[in-house]
């Protein structure tokens, strides 16, 4: 399973992270494996490989990294666009999750499972969403995601505007199936969308 996770790459990071070269960072975490029964190094919640770790902490090869450095300026990390920020966002989600986990157990589901089934449905709505308008940078949590359309890629605004606005027509309609299984109007899900112009970061 794990390996399947790196795989799909949730946090898109396509396998690369920046690490300090400093061995002391406080980044750096002893953390006591009990699967292999040592002290492994980790780095942002993942145990280091040992050809990493052997090469961070070998003074030596480090000190050739050292030599050999280049400055980054700590903007050169973040870029600074123009262009549509789109936010969307499920209505009343808590309230319709928490109806699922009181109603919409089954003799082959529990409630944590029904929950989860709910969650990943909602989820893979707004994925499917940003994939399809084309969106070159997203950001999913939860019931709701912000994307960004930057004018150096997307030229005609009044064309994407007009797509985002049809796909998300799309989502209203598969919320609206969902509902149908919502006995209680009160817990029934609804959607919101914000189309915004401007510089974001």
């Amino acid at each position: 399973m794990v390996s399947l996770r790196n795989l799909a790459d949730p946090e898109v990071r396509y396998g690369l992270v920046f690490a300090p070269i400093d061995k002391n960072d406080s980044s750096y975490k002893e953390i006591f494996s009990s699967h292999y029964d040592i002290s492994e190094k980790w780095f942002l919640g993942k145990p280091l490989h040992s050809n990493v770790k052997y090469i961070i902490f070998d003074d030596v090869i480090r000190g050739q990294l050292f030599s050999k450095k280049i400055d980054i300026d700590f903007s050169d990390f973040s870029n600074q666009d123009e262009g549509i920020i789109c936010v969307a966002d499920i209505a009343s989600y808590g309230r319709a999750l928490q109806y699922s986990q009181d109603n919409m157990g089954t003799f082959l589901q529990n409630t944590e499972e029904i929950s989860r089934d709910f969650r990943v449905k909602i989820q893979s709505h707004l994925v499917e969403f940003a994939r399809t308008t084309g969106t070159t940078q997203r950001h999913i949590a939860g019931d709701g995601l912000i994307c960004t359309f930057p004018k150096r890629v997307f030229k005609d605004k009044k064309k994407i505007v007009e797509e985002i606005i049809e796909k998300w027509k799309k989502v209203i309609a598969d919320i609206k199936q969902l509902n149908k299984q919502i006995k209680n109007e009160e817990s029934y899900i609804g959607t919101r969308l914000v189309i915004h112009y401007g510089k974001y970061d």
